[in-house]
Order: structure tokens, then sequence, then C-alpha cells
């Protein structure tokens, strides 16, 4: 039998279905969805490639390193104390500090000299959870002489921290 040589790399960087000629790929329809095969049912290979594709872009969106955005404010930059119940973020004089974020689901990270500070006692998320937002709520005083580092995910390429990239994702796959 021949040594066969595959290059693992670009093996393994493939996505199913997604070449020049993804006319191969269809949806089945919601009911199909929802119902699953039936026993010794043989679906279409479109349903079947589609399928594999859709199962493919969402393994590799996971395996995409995390990059993160950061947001930092320097010490004696602010020029004054920021009051307790004060908003940080996309709408005031701080106004490109606070990362976008997902609203609820601990993405953002807060960090006063290089401390972590825990959401709810430190600060607050503004906005419904689910939402993005740019903006937090001081629960106490910042002093001006405080570092602001703000760290978030990015959400370029992540659709299920993009709640309309996500939907679109869903609708084309």
């Amino acid at each position: 039998m021949a040594d066969i040589n595959i290059d693992e790399a670009t093996v393994w960087n493939l996505v199913w279905a997604d070449g020049e000629n993804h006319n191969d790929r269809d949806t089945p329809p919601a009911e199909k969805i929802e119902a699953g095969w039936a026993d010794k049912e043989f679906p279409p290979n479109e349903w079947f490639n589609w399928l594999q594709y859709r199962t493919d872009k969402r393994l590799s969106s996971l395996e995409s390193p995390v990059e993160f955005i950061k947001k930092f404010s320097q010490h004696g930059t602010r020029g004054a104390t920021l009051a307790a119940g004060s908003t940080y973020g996309d709408d005031n004089e701080n106004n490109d500090y606070v990362p976008v974020y997902l609203v609820g689901h601990d993405h953002l990270q807060v960090y006063l000299d290089g401390v972590l500070c825990l959401a709810g006692e430190t600060y607050e998320e503004v906005g419904a959870s689910g939402e993005l937002s740019s903006k937090i709520k001081w629960r106490v005083a910042i002093d001006d002489t405080y570092d602001i580092l703000c760290v978030a995910p990015n959400r370029a390429n992540m659709p299920w921290l993009n709640p309309e990239q996500a939907q679109a994702s869903a609708e084309t796959d």
C-alpha cells in the first residue's frame, strides 16, 4: 500500500462543503430539523452537507484563539475623582475607556492599579442582560491616582458574543 502524504494543517483547517461549489448544501425544512432522521431514512446529500458545514463552522469558531480589547486610562489623565454613581464609558468625557461587551455574561474585567475589581461591588454593568454596552457605573469613588484597565473579548470573529452576527450566521447556515 502506498503512503499518502497529507498536510494535516491544511486538512484540519478545512470546513466541510465550504468550497466554490457549495450549491450541494441545502437547509432541511424546519419540521425535519425538529424531528430528526427517521429509522432507516437516508437524508439527501445536500441536507447532510448542510449539517456537516454548520458543525464545522461552529467548531472552527470555537477553536480560534480569543483576542481581547484593552482600554487603559492612566492615573492623572482624568483630571478629577470619578464619583460613586457616575457613568464611565462612551457618552461622556471618558469616552473611549470601556470596550464593547455583552452585558450580564462576565465578559468585562475591570482593574484598578492592576487589581481585578468585582462586578457589583466596585462597578456595575450598564444595560440589560444580553445587550451590548460600552459603559459601566462606578459604585465607589475612583480617585484620579488610580490606573483603570477595562478588558473584554474581541467580538469580531465570535458570533456567540455578538447577537446580531449570531442571528445572521444562523440564517445563512
